[in-house]
């Protein structure tokens, strides 16, 4: 009889700063930043605007330029957007310095997990989103 076991965790994560404020746009904003065991480090920022729209717009504008990897969309039974969430490449001048990003509206709130390895960014989404 085999038995299913859990695995462990590929990566460990530690939380080295944290910075909170406003941008100029008056949305408030926390930023993290964290290494992983292995040495990638990611950043973790949460922006929160007046409303779900203007959430949308920004992520909008930090998605365009960027090559998607992935996109889903969830909706309510209604058919009532409730996220929008992107996989992406972010381009650099430098092609062996290009960034990964999951970015992902949550009603006026605007998520981004960023890093320079696309495996620790999804590593980092599935414990940072429950």
């Amino acid at each position: 009889m085999v038995c299913a076991q859990q695995s462990e965790p590929e990566f460990e994560f530690r939380r080295l700063k944290a910075a909170s404020g406003r941008t100029v746009d008056g949305a408030e904003f926390s930023t993290q930043v964290y290494t992983s065991s292995d040495g990638v480090t990611l950043s973790v920022r949460v922006d929160t605007f007046k409303s779900s729209g203007l959430a949308r717009r920004q992520l909008m504008k930090l998605v365009r330029g960027a090559k998607i990897i992935d996109r889903e969309l969830k909706v309510d039974k209604s058919g009532k957007e409730l996220q929008k969430q992107f996989i992406t490449r972010f381009p650099s001048r430098r092609s062996d310095d290009a960034s990964f990003g999951v970015l992902w509206t949550e009603r006026a709130q605007l998520y981004s997990i960023t890093a320079s390895s696309l495996r620790h960014v999804l590593e980092f989404e599935k414990r940072f989103k429950p």
